[in-house]
C-alpha cells in the first residue's frame, strides 16, 4: 500500500491503528489506514459515512446501530414486534442508508432517552432472531427493569483518562463504533457535569449483553498501550508526513538497507527446516456455520516454555482474518500435519490466498483430504480431523503478550488441551515439514557422530620471574 497516505500524521495516529487492528473488522483497507477522511486517496480508500451528530426529534433521543440486513428483514416482516416495541417504550426504528458490501446496514433508532436506546440496540444486535424469539419479546419498563433482566443485560459504567476517551472518539467516533459493531455493545460518554471523576477523567457507559459488555470494558481498559510511554522521537515523527504504510512497531529494519542482503538471508533462512501447521478458528463460537471459519498455514511454530503452562509462539504477516479472530480472543487450533502428499496438500490449501476466508475449509471436505469439525455453541475451536492430523493443540492468546515487528504480528498462546492419536504407528511419525522452498518429510534414520573425546585441561606453565 505504498503512497496511500499522505498529510501530517497524529501523534496518535499508531496508538489507534494498533487499537484498530486488534478488531475484527471487514475491510483491511480500512482497518490499515486510520488517519483523517482528508489523508486518504479518493480512489483507493472509502471514507466515513458517519455524520458527527445524531439530530433526534423534540423530546427524543437517536443512536444507530449496524445489523445483519437479513436479521432487519426479518423484524421487519414480523407481525407484531416492531408495534409492541412502540407502544411500551415509544421507540422507533428506520433503515438509515443501503447495505454495506457484508450484508450489514445501518438502523436509526428514536426513542425517549439515552437508556431506552441502548435497550433497543440490545435487543436489535441479539444473536437469536428467529420467529420464536420475536414473538416471545416482552418490553419491560426500562426505568422498571432490574439490572439482571435477560433482554436488556448490563448497564457498566468506567472511568477512562482524557487522552484514552480521545482516541476513542477520533475520527468521527471511528474506534468508538468499531468497538460497539464487534462487541455488540452500546457506548456513550457521559456529559461531564454527570460523571463524578476526577480531573482528566470521562465516564463511558457500555450497555449490552453481560459477557459483551465485559469484553468491550477489557478491550477499552487495554487501551493504554504506549499512552503513557510515547517518546519524544514518537512526537518528532508526528509532524511529518507519510509516504507508506506505517509500522506500528519500534523495531528497525534499517540494518537490512540493500536487495543482496535481503536475498543472502532468504537463501539462508530457505536451508533451514521449519514446522509446517494449519491454524483454525471462528468469528464466532455460536455458530457451527462453515462458512464462519478462518485458517491458514504457518511455518513459525515455536515452543517457548512448559512452566507454568506450556506456551507456543508464532508469528502472521498482517493484514490477515484469522490473525483478526485470534487477537479478539476466540480460541483457536494448531493442526499438525502428516510428512505425506495428503498432509502437504492440506498446507498448500491453507497457504493460498482465497476469494472467501472459508473456501480452504470446503476445499478440504470437497477433495476427501480431511474431515471439519465444528459443534455449535461450544468454545472449543473447529478443527481438522483425519488420518493425516496425527496431533492437535488447543490454544488461547495470552493477552497483552503480541508483538507487532514490521509487517507481522507475533503470538503468544497457552496451551490448554492437547490431542495426539493413539495410533501405533503414532509414536514413530514425524511431521510435516518446510525446507528448500518446498515441504518435505525427516528421513528415518538420525544422523550418527563419534563421541568426543574429553581432554584434559592443558595446565598452564608459570612463567618465570623476570
Amino acid at each position: 500500500m505504498s503512497a496511500a497516505i499522505r498529510g501530517p500524521a497524529t501523534g496518535r495516529f499508531f496508538r489507534a491503528f494498533h487499537a484498530w487492528s486488534r478488531l475484527s473488522i471487514g475491510s483491511h483497507q480500512q482497518r490499515r489506514c486510520f488517519v483523517s477522511t482528508g489523508s486518504l486517496y479518493d480512489a483507493n480508500h472509502d471514507k466515513p459515512s458517519y455524520p458527527k451528530t445524531l439530530q433526534a426529534s423534540q423530546g427524543k433521543t437517536a443512536t444507530r446501530v449496524r445489523i445483519p440486513q437479513a436479521r432487519l428483514e426479518r423484524i421487519q416482516q414480523h407481525p407484531t414486534f416492531l408495534q409492541r416495541m412502540n407502544a411500551a417504550l415509544d421507540a422507533n426504528i428506520q433503515p438509515d442508508g443501503d447495505p454495506n458490501d457484508e450484508g450489514f446496514r445501518l438502523i436509526r433508532i428514536e426513542a425517549p432517552s439515552a437508556r431506552v436506546c441502548r435497550y433497543v440496540r440490545a435487543l436489535l444486535m441479539r444473536r437469536d432472531d428467529d420467529l420464536r424469539t420475536l414473538d416471545n419479546t416482552v418490553f419491560a419498563k426500562v426505568k422498571d427493569t432490574p439490572k439482571n433482566h435477560p433482554n436488556l443485560g448490563i448497564d457498566l459504567k468506567i472511568d477512562v483518562s482524557a487522552e484514552r476517551a480521545s482516541l476513542l472518539q477520533d475520527n468521527r467516533n471511528e474506534l468508538k463504533l468499531r468497538i460497539e459493531d464487534t462487541f455488540s455493545v452500546q457506548l456513550d460518554f457521559l456529559p461531564e457535569h454527570e460523571s463524578a471523576t476526577t480531573d482528566g477523567m470521562r465516564t463511558i457507559a457500555i450497555a449490552g449483553g453481560r459477557k459483551d459488555v465485559n469484553s468491550a470494558k477489557d478491550f477499552i481498559k487495554s487501551l493504554h498501550y504506549e499512552l503513557e510511554q510515547a517518546t519524544q522521537i514518537q512526537k518528532e515523527q508526528s509532524d511529518k508526513p507519510l509516504r507508506t504504510s506505517p509500522e506500528p512497531s519500534s523495531v528497525s529494519l534499517k540494518s537490512i538497507k540493500s536487495a543482496p542482503i535481503k536475498d543472502k538471508y532468504k537463501a539462508t533462512m530457505r536451508c533451514v527446516p521449519s514446522s509446517v501447521v494449519v491454524l483454525t478458528t471462528s468469528v464466532s463460537s455460536s455458530t457451527s456455520d462453515i462458512d464462519s471459519l478462518r485458517g491458514m498455514t504457518v511455518s513459525s511454530l515455536s515452543s517457548v516454555t512448559l512452566e507454568p503452562e506450556p506456551v507456543i509462539s508464532f508469528s502472521i504477516r498482517g493484514p490477515s482474518r484469522t490473525l483478526d479472530c485470534i487477537i479478539a480472543g476466540q480460541p483457536f487450533a494448531v493442526n499438525f500435519l502428516s510428512g505425506y502428499p495428503v498432509g502437504a496438500q492440506i498446507a498448500d490449501i491453507f497457504s493460498k490466498p482465497h476469494e472467501h476466508p472459508s473456501q480452504p475449509f470446503h476445499a478440504v471436505q470437497d477433495l476427501n483430504l480431511a474431515k471439519i469439525y465444528v459443534q455449535d455453541g461450544d468454545s472449543a475451536p473447529p478443527n481438522i480431523g483425519g488420518k493425516h492430523v496425527p496431533a492437535r493443540f488447543t490454544c488461547e492468546l495470552l493477552p497483552g503478550k503480541s508483538l507487532e515487528i514490521g509487517d507481522h504480528t507475533v503470538i503468544f498462546a497457552r496451551v490448554t488441551k492437547v490431542w495426539k492419536s493413539r495410533s501405533p504407528q503414532s509414536d514413530k511419525v514425524t511431521f510435516l515439514a518446510y525446507a528448500q522452498a518446498g515441504y518435505r518429510t525427516l528421513g528415518p534414520n538420525s544422523i550418527e557422530w563419534p563421541a568426543a573425546k574429553i581432554l584434559k585441561p592443558i595446565q598452564s606453565k608459570k612463567s618465570a620471574p623476570s
